[in-house]
């Protein structure tokens, strides 16, 4: 079957777009008899049609003598010819007077509205509180051909006329009236006042009339970008922003606004394919009465996401309801009346809901929560530029996977009421700029989460992407645990995130920094409602304003006592947890082992790795506060065992050593036992009395070496206590040298401070430290 490509007819700009669907709308309906067999396609970004004896000499011919404009009108607007001005009446009125028969329906349609308006009596002041009135009116007396362009650019509502922004606000953009330079435009292509420029009147009349070489010209030009057809300076509006003029597009202070006149026309048909509707949005507890809402063709409300040149300014005031939208590519060739369809149920889903904004729209195209037969969407953002006006920016091409990605949908649920919340917050009148950054943080990681690739290759990618996404909630949460209004709007903190092992399954980049900061996040699953008694808690308490609550989730903290987690360095925030945990425990009256029971325990050569400083600090402490978000299992699963013990002891660089242990700072196997999370057992098969020492702690956190020294002098004495004899310190003792020989073994050096912080880490087992530092039979207990 021949085909026929349209260089013209582009995914970008939305001039392109609209251009193609404005061709195929037109040879689908009007063509001719066959016309409902051709086919439209996209290929390589363009346009192409197939089918119904379609031929590129016939296309021309056709838009030449067969094409019957659609009956643009805006009697809503003042500028649109039906209220007097300078130029819009004649323009109104040429099209009215026309002996062209294939202006007829246009003809019919500028008399019955002239009728509508001297029957409802409206004047030019009156004109705003009879606006709803006059749609209604039209709608029910004009052609169906201008219907379907009412029902293009507004639904209307039982108290309201709602536009489509894609058409502005009701065909008009800032001092652009959409229905009249379409009239004018027409009249450059089409003989609308009946006769042709003479040759020599043809360069006058290039800006203001009819010539149909010119004409031909133009129009292959704007299907098959052919010829050298000049371009005339007229309004082309936010659909071509290359071409609309202004500052700096051209050598010198401001250009002229530059257009193909057929590329206008054949866009304006276009927009008639993107009809909107009224939907209903059930109430929150299911009932059927709910409310109802104005839908336009995959048309959501603004994401500044997704693109790197976006901000949250860009899209302007959401008040005002400055959308974006998402338009349909399909590669397989299809009818108009199956692509009428889909642009019809225009729809994305995310979840059991539809998709609201554009980080929504992302979400439901990783999911293919959109029609099967569709291979991606072009993405268009309003963005205000030049006063009033709007250009419509191309936000790049987002393709529909193979197989749905489904990591994605660990963003439905409660957490996708959350982020609804907190959008609403954030984007409410006068919100700062505080919160606007943290939504575009959290739509950013949403998009990068979603672009992710599959398989094997893209788990780093991916998994960076949750990590981000994370970070993201934590902070938003952050920001409105300070706010009074903000706790009120969001009722609760960020949900705990279920389940948990699939967050981090995606989470896990394989990296050291990770599973350290995944222990520290993972710390005492077991949580209960804080009462009088401090016992330790979840690690969630200690990095965020919230507190477990009573009914098993969390609540807001606005004055948390246990937050220690700040932007400091990754070393202090280690020791004031450790610090407070064990106040708490001490508090609590519970004895015996440290409180360092984690979901998800680390290897020794991790920390042995971290001791040295082969790691990223910063990194590990940004990711542990979104990390305590997921709502961790009381044990650590078998799996996730077997999973962590294949990858102990990885170096940074990714190679493989035995144990860790040819890194690690001999004190760490001093001390690190006596902060362990299992009691320790003697050949007796009793616990040992061995406890974590807060003085011990605060003598490394001097960070100097005689303190540091007394620190383990303290961590000897303890072991001696309990009965186990510790490598190096027998004989020679003096009166004054109580501890003997143990300084030649165990002299300390390096950073006592970072010593202290690495004992915070829970560890999935201490005896091959055990194996450094003593022969005596012990091992450990349950916990």
């Amino acid at each position: 079957m021949a085909e026929i490509i349209l260089p013209g007819c582009g995914q970008e700009p939305l001039i392109g777009y609209l251009k193609a669907l404005g061709v195929f709308r037109l040879v689908g309906e009007q063509y001719g008899p066959d016309s409902s067999s051709i086919r439209g396609f996209w290929r390589d970004g363009l346009f192409g049609l197939q089918g119904g004896g379609l031929s590129a000499e016939g296309l021309v011919d056709y838009f030449l003598d067969a094409y019957r404009p659609a009956p643009l009108i805006a009697p809503w607007n003042r500028g649109s010819g039906f209220w007097g001005g300078p130029t819009a009446p004649a323009v109104l009125d040429a099209v009215a007077r026309s002996g062209d028969p294939r202006l007829a329906t246009y003809r019919q349609t500028i008399a019955a509205t002239r009728a509508v308006i001297e029957r409802m009596g409206l004047e030019r002041g009156n004109l705003d509180k009879a606006k709803l009135e006059l749609f209604r009116e039209l709608r029910s007396v004009l052609p169906d051909e201008a219907v379907r362009w009412i029902d293009a650019l507004a639904v209307i509502g039982d108290d309201r006329v709602v536009f489509a922004r894609l058409l502005g606000t009701g065909g008009n953009d800032g001092h652009l009236e959409f229905s009249i330079n379409f009239m004018q435009r027409l009249a450059q292509v089409l003989p609308v006042s009946g006769q042709e420029a003479a040759p020599a009147a043809r360069r006058r009349r290039r800006q203001h009339g009819y010539d149909r070489d010119l004409s031909r010209a133009w129009l292959v030009q704007a299907l098959f970008r052919a010829g050298d057809a000049e371009l005339i300076p007229a309004a082309v509006g936010q659909y071509h922003p290359g071409g609309a003029g202004g500052p700096n597009a051209v050598a010198g202070f401001e250009g002229d606004s530059l257009v193909n006149p057929w590329d206008y026309v054949l866009a304006m048909e276009g927009s008639l394919l993107l009809a909107g509707s009224l939907t209903r949005r059930g109430s929150s507890a299911g009932a059927a009465s709910g409310t109802t809402s104005a839908a336009f063709p995959f048309t959501v409300a603004p994401s500044p996401a997704g693109w790197p040149t976006i901000e949250a300014a860009d899209v302007g005031d959401v008040r005002q309801e400055r959308q974006e939208v998402w338009l349909p590519i399909w590669e397989r060739p299809a009818t108009l009346r199956e692509i009428q369809h889909v642009l019809a149920e225009g729809r994305a889903q995310v979840g059991r809901r539809r998709a609201a904004t554009g980080a929504d729209f992302v979400r439901a195209v990783a999911q293919l929560g959109v029609d099967r037969g569709l291979s991606g969407f072009v993405r268009y953002a309003f963005l205000r530029r030049n006063g009033r006006s709007h250009l419509a920016a191309p936000l790049g091409l987002e393709r529909v996977g193979a197989r749905p990605k489904e990591w994605v949908g660990l963003l439905d649920g409660r957490l996708d009421v959350w982020v609804a919340r907190f959008r609403r917050w954030a984007t409410e009148e006068n919100a700062p700029a505080s919160r606007r950054a943290a939504l575009q943080e959290i739509d950013e990681a949403i998009f990068r989460l979603s672009r992710a690739p599959e398989g094997e290759d893209g788990r780093v990618e991916r998994a960076r992407a949750a990590q981000g996404l994370l970070r993201a909630l934590h902070r938003a949460e952050m920001l409105a645990s300070r706010s009074a209004e903000g706790r009120r709007i969001l009722g609760r903190p960020v949900p705990p995130l279920r389940p948990a092992r699939r967050w981090v399954d995606v989470c896990d980049d394989g990296s050291p920094e990770f599973r350290l900061a995944r222990a520290i996040a993972s710390l005492e699953p077991r949580w209960q409602a804080e009462a009088d008694y401090p016992a330790p808690l979840p690690a969630r308490s200690y990095v965020s304003s919230v507190r477990v609550s009573k009914g098993g989730g969390w609540e807001w903290a606005e004055n948390n006592p246990r937050l220690v987690w700040s932007h400091g360095s990754l070393e202090a925030n280690l020791i004031r947890l450790l610090q407070r945990r064990l106040v708490d425990a001490v508090q609590a009256g519970q004895t015996g082992p440290a409180p360092l029971d984690a979901t998800y325990s680390v290897d020794i050569g991790d920390v042995a790795l971290w001791l040295r400083g082969g790691l990223d600090d910063e990194r590990i402490a940004e990711l542990v506060p979104g990390l305590t978000l997921l709502d961790y299992p009381a044990t650590e699963s078998p799996a996730a065992r077997a999973a962590g013990s294949a990858r102990q002891s990885v170096r940074s660089d990714g190679r493989r050593s035995a144990s860790g242990l040819d890194l690690l700072d001999p004190l760490y196997a001093l001390f690190k036992p006596l902060f362990h999370a299992r009691p320790l057992v003697g050949a007796d098969g009793e616990a040992l009395p061995l406890t974590p020492d807060q003085a011990i702690l605060v003598r490394l956190r001097q960070g100097d070496i005689p303190q540091a020294q007394e620190a383990a002098n303290l961590a000897i004495a303890r072991w001696r206590a309990a009965g186990v004899a510790i490598l190096g310190t027998g004989g020679g003792r003096t009166a004054g040298d109580p501890a003997g020989r143990w300084k030649v073994y165990w002299s300390v050096s390096g950073r006592p401070h970072r010593l202290a912080a690495a004992l915070a880490f829970p560890v999935r087992s201490v005896m091959p430290l055990l194996a450094m530092i003593t022969r005596a039979e012990v091992r450990e207990g349950a916990c």
